[in-house]
């Protein structure tokens, strides 16, 4: 069963797009918050890391928290997810982007599933 760990602020996004992968198979952990992410990813050792991109306390945290998460663990697939589009994403400081994917919420499940199994062997 392939592990995922859905970190982001809005918590009708961790419980819906949770029990949509849930009811696929995986098995889901969620964090509301970039800090106890972090914290668990060691713990939990997830396989793949859904991650929102705009959080309230900064509007670049997503790509900050993708950029040490790819530090840390150069394996680990990150997903960037986010309710603005692709472009308007890049110029809060998306440039710098190091995600293996960018979704756009809210997220057709069946790519999201395909894009899973893509990057999880």
């Amino acid at each position: 069963m392939v592990r995922i760990l859905i970190i982001d602020d809005d918590l009708d996004i961790l419980e819906t797009v949770g029990s949509l992968l849930e009811d696929r198979g995986f098995e889901i952990f969620s964090s509301d918050t970039v800090e106890k992410g972090l914290e668990a990813i060691p713990r939990l050792s997830p396989q793949l890391i859904l991650l929102d991109v705009l959080f309230p306390e900064d509007s670049h945290l997503g790509f900050k928290t993708a950029g040490i998460i790819k530090k840390e663990y150069p394996g680990l697939p990150v997903f960037l997810f986010s309710a603005v589009n692709r472009e308007y994403a890049f110029s809060l400081g998306g440039e710098r982007m190091e995600a293996d994917e960018f979704l756009v919420k809210p997220v057709k499940i069946d790519r999201l599933v395909n894009l899973i199994h893509q990057h999880v062997k």
